[in-house]
């Protein structure tokens, strides 16, 4: 090797960088005992502490890091994928915050009564209460809207169907309903 070799090599001496490296069995041992082996968040975590500390996990044995490195190349893409989604919010993701932003209303006392005895022996339904009363107000308040909000005739219109029918009618008391709508 010539001087500009050496001279090249002397200048990238101190840009050398060490990594450690840990063997795949002892990571993964570790990890099971621990109980994180299938925890993806903790797993991603811990990757990504040993990527910033320059930490590389080998997978010397193909026959018995097989199992272990689908595992890693599993949490390895889903740990690009969390650094392609952070900072930019997806169709997805407003969804879900839009999802769990929902709040779901305590349970009506009248859906007690078919609850089933095993889950809460101890609930009863209060006699006094009439668990058929809400379902009969809901009804009962749809009727009335509807039939609140339905076009019908005006006391115009009445009043000209009245006349259309009296001057079709010799009937005295029609004659007497024709002569009150008139005053």
């Amino acid at each position: 090797m010539g001087k500009l070799g050496e001279f090249i090599i002397k200048k990238l001496e101190d840009k050398k960088v060490q990594r450690w490296i840990i063997s795949s069995d002892d990571f993964f041992a570790l990890c099971s005992d621990m109980g994180i082996l299938e925890d993806d968040e903790t797993m991603m975590d811990i990757m990504d502490y040993l990527e910033e500390n320059n930490i590389d996990v080998n997978f010397h044995n193909a026959k018995s890091a097989d199992g272990l490195y689908r595992r890693w190349r599993e949490v390895e893409r889903k740990l690009k994928l969390r650094e392609m989604l952070k900072g930019s919010k997806t169709e997805t993701q407003k969804l879900i915050e839009k999802v769990d932003s929902i709040k779901v209303k305590d349970r009506p006392n009248w859906l007690e009564m078919y609850r089933d005895d095993e889950d809460n022996p101890g609930v009863r339904i209060p006699d006094d209460e009439n668990p058929f009363q809400r379902i009969t107000d809901m009804l009962t308040q749809e009727l009335r809207d509807k039939v609140e909000n339905e076009p019908g005739m005006t006391l115009e219109e009445i009043q000209q169907e009245i006349e259309n029918e009296m001057t079709h009618s010799d009937n005295p008391i029609v004659d007497q309903m024709i002569r009150y709508f008139n005053q």
